[in-house]
C-alpha cells in the first residue's frame, strides 16, 4: 500500500481518537492532523496518477493552484480550495 495513505490513515485514526478524548479541546491540533490527513491523501492521488507534486507546501501549492497553467496535478477549483482552507485553518506556517 502506498506509504502516503498508511500516514493519512493513521492520522485520520489519531483525530478519531483525539476527538473522542477532547471533544471541546485541542482545536489548533484537530485541525493540523486533519490537514496533514488531506496532505497524505492528496501525495496518495499523486502517486496513484504518476505525478510529482513536490514536497514542501510552496512546491504543493504552484503544482496544484488551479490559477498555474503549467501545474503538474489537474485538481479541480473546489477541491484545491478545500486544501488551501484547510492549510489555512491549520495555521501550518504559525
Amino acid at each position: 500500500m502506498n506509504k502516503h495513505l498508511l500516514l493519512a490513515k493513521h492520522n485520520k485514526a489519531f483525530h478519531t481518537k483525539l476527538t473522542e478524548a477532547f471533544p471541546d479541546d485541542f482545536y489548533d491540533w484537530k485541525s493540523t492532523v486533519i490537514f496533514y490527513t488531506s496532505y497524505h491523501y492528496l501525495h496518495a492521488l499523486a502517486d496513484h496518477w504518476k505525478v510529482r507534486i513536490g514536497e514542501n507546501h510552496s512546491e504543493i501549492f504552484s503544482n496544484i493552484n488551479t490559477r498555474n497553467h503549467n501545474r503538474s496535478m489537474k485538481l479541480q477549483k473546489g477541491a484545491y480550495d478545500l486544501y488551501n482552507a484547510l492549510y489555512e485553518t491549520a495555521d501550518i506556517m504559525g
